[in-house]
């Protein structure tokens, strides 16, 4: 363990050394200032590395989050799509159906209009009596 004795040096700490000169209440933070040069650069530098893997692992795992992310949007649109698609399949179905009955209903009416205009031409002409006299 890293410490600053009270004399204003910094070692290692051995802890099983008798005559161990440092305070438990001496903090890192407040001793930074005594430390070696060359000590606090290569501390420096190894928190640096270490964030930096820190910070390269989150990189990753967001990019991978984003990926997941990417790829459930894509399915959910295409999910989209397929209903979208689905839903104009039924309307044109249902289109379809509307106009086959409105075909057969205009066909019944031309038949029933055809009818009328022989029945009226048929009564003009004398052939059949019109309604209500015999």
């Amino acid at each position: 363990m890293f410490c600053l004795y009270p004399d204003g040096t910094a070692g290692l700490k051995d802890p099983g050394d008798p005559t161990d000169r440092s305070s438990p209440s001496v903090h890192h933070t407040h001793f930074a200032a005594h430390i070696d040069p060359i000590l606090q650069i290569t501390t420096l530098t190894s928190r640096l590395e270490a964030s930096f893997a820190h910070n390269t692992n989150l990189n990753t795992r967001l990019l991978t989050a984003l990926d997941t992310l990417d790829a459930l949007q894509a399915e959910l649109d295409a999910e989209r799509r397929k209903n979208d698609k689905h839903l104009w399949v039924n309307l044109i179905q249902e289109l379809q159906r509307e106009k086959e009955d409105m075909k057969d209903a205009v066909e019944l009416l031309v038949k029933k209009g055809k009818f009328f205009v022989l029945t009226d031409f048929l009564r003009c002409s004398g052939s059949l009596p019109s309604n209500g006299s015999s």
